[in-house]
């Protein structure tokens, strides 16, 4: 009889986010309205999509930006369509957006999140109704090879074999044969010695999901 191991797993999910703002859009206004959901998740991005729905007699004076946490900007819509009315739709479903939202792909989900609404040219005026968030995200709390682990957020190498004091000793974090964690070490008196011996933040003790 054939048999194996589950390494690890991860679980993605759909969240979406929606305020409604009914907030006028100032006209001629490089300032323009910024509309901020604050997005309490954790996870990592690897889709988003955009719902906007923007009353105005005139698109072309309209652009209209996703705002990140880490201030990663993305235009949306960047003054097309003329004369026609309003902007209700979803980017990237309906509508191509201006610049592409993969910029936002492997980021944090967590924070601040803002959409800038600006009139920039005279006469015709309008509202932001509402607007809406979806993101798809992976929950695990970093994106790290199948060599690394997630510890403090942050993905860290793994030396198998901590023995003699070399390169891959310092500062590496080290698996502990047939315990299934980790330890962090550095160069002491010619060999490893442990540093911290927990993945503290992410995973308990130092358990590290995927190793035997």
């Amino acid at each position: 009889m054939d048999t194996g191991t589950l390494s690890s797993w991860t679980l993605t999910f759909n969240g979406y986010y929606t305020l409604t703002a009914n907030t006028a859009i100032p006209d001629n206004n490089a300032a323009g309205i910024t509309s901020t959901i604050n997005v309490p998740a954790i996870g990592t991005i690897v889709s988003l999509r955009v719902r906007v729905d923007i009353t105005h007699t005139f698109q072309g004076d309209l652009e209209v930006a996703l705002i990140g946490p880490d201030n990663t900007t993305v235009l949306l819509h960047n003054r097309t369509g003329a004369s026609a009315d309003n902007i209700q739709t979803v980017y990237a479903d309906l509508t191509v957006p201006a610049q592409a939202l993969a910029a936002f792909t492997g980021k944090a989900i967590n924070g601040a999140w803002k959409l800038r609404v600006r009139d920039l040219a005279a006469l015709d005026t309008g509202t932001l109704n509402f607007w809406e968030i979806d993101f798809r995200a992976d929950s695990s709390p970093c994106p790290c090879t199948a060599s690394q682990r997630c510890c403090g957020g942050s993905c860290v190498s793994l030396t198998y074999n901590c023995g003699a004091c070399n390169d891959s000793c310092l500062n590496h974090y080290c698996y502990i044969p047939g315990t299934g964690c980790i330890q962090k070490t550095t160069c002491s008196s010619g060999s490893c010695t442990t540093v911290a011996a927990n993945c503290s933040g992410d995973y308990p003790n130092g358990l590290c999901p995927g190793h035997p």
